[in-house]
């Protein structure tokens, strides 16, 4: 059982630091955001209404970073599932193939949110330093980007494990997370030019079917 364990934290050490140019690059250009608000808006508070800086990134810019990131991240935890030889030389390890799993998916995880995390820290010692701070905003900023990363890495890991190739991988990802929407723009263009009169609705009826489109639609 000790082994167990201890291969569990190895895995996911190794996963963090073997891809580390990966998070540590992310990362990087994560904390240009609150840089670039530092630089802009030198130390002024919030505005008086309640907004703050790490909950507007949170929605304008996480969902688009969860959504880049998550497939990064899974295509480098889980290229060992694509030549036999890693496939074997990872089932050797003494631990479970379940804990594996568990180790490469958590590892994945991490990378994704790691960056995120940083630029929240840099953003609330800001706050902080303002005099702006305020807990709930905190709170709900990091639960949307937990929430986020958690949906687009599990949705990135369950393609990972359908597909044979990790060329495939990222191509089918955004497939899906946009064909729904391509189809309807296509369909919608060639219905123009053959219906005289025919416009667009300002509400996209494929929207659902592709999380980000909808989340983007709805976020003023």
């Amino acid at each position: 059982m000790q082994s167990k364990t201890s291969s569990f934290k190895t895995v996911v050490i190794k996963n963090l630091t073997r891809f580390w140019p990966l998070w540590g690059l992310a990362t990087f250009i994560c904390l240009m955001v609150p840089m670039a608000i530092v630089v802009n808006d030198g130390l002024r508070p919030t505005p008086s209404d309640g907004a703050s800086y790490y909950l507007e990134a949170a929605a304008h810019a996480g969902p688009g970073y969860c959504l880049v990131m998550s497939i990064f991240a899974a295509m480098v935890v889980w290229s060992y599932l694509y030549t036999p030889k890693s496939v074997g030389l990872m089932h050797s390890l003494p631990i479970s193939r379940k804990k594996l799993f568990y180790a490469s998916y958590l590892s994945g995880l991490l990378m994704t949110l790691i960056p995120a995390c940083a630029a929240g820290l840099l953003l609330t010692i800001f706050e902080i330093v303002t005099g702006s701070f305020s807990f709930v905003p905190f709170i709900t900023a990091a639960a949307v980007l937990i929430l986020e990363a958690f949906f687009f890495f599990s949705f990135a890991t369950f393609l990972a494990h359908i597909t044979s190739n990790i060329i495939a991988l990222p191509i089918l990802y955004y497939i899906l997370n946009f064909l729904a929407v391509i189809i309807e723009y296509v369909v919608s263009i060639y219905c123009r030019l053959l219906c005289f009169g025919l416009t667009d609705t300002e509400n996209s009826l494929s929207y659902f079917l592709s999380p980000v489109c909808e989340y983007y639609s709805k976020v003023e």
